[in-house]
């Protein structure tokens, strides 16, 4: 991802900071400022802002489809203690 010259001001300005609240006021404006030369999501500003770049995690996994009957059953198996 190629950094604009106004993003890696906020960048820098953000990474102050980094050992605070990432949700103070003026934090969220520099995300904002860093968002008008293109949209990026806030895990992404976030992991520039911490040097973690190549470490975001999605926040979301997708679940894997099964049968149903599958399903109850290692249900039944985990919650009800009963072996199948």
């Amino acid at each position: 991802m190629a950094l604009t010259e106004n993003q890696t001001s906020c960048l820098e300005r953000a990474r102050r900071y980094r050992k605070a609240n990432m949700q103070t006021k003026p934090f969220r404006k520099l995300y904002i400022d860093f968002c008008r030369d293109g949209y990026a999501p806030a895990d992404k500003f976030i992991s520039l802002v911490n040097l973690d770049e190549g470490k975001v995690i999605p926040l979301t996994q997708p679940i894997k489809e099964q049968p149903i009957r599958e399903y109850i059953s290692l249900f039944e198996s985990e919650v009800l203690g009963k072996h199948v």
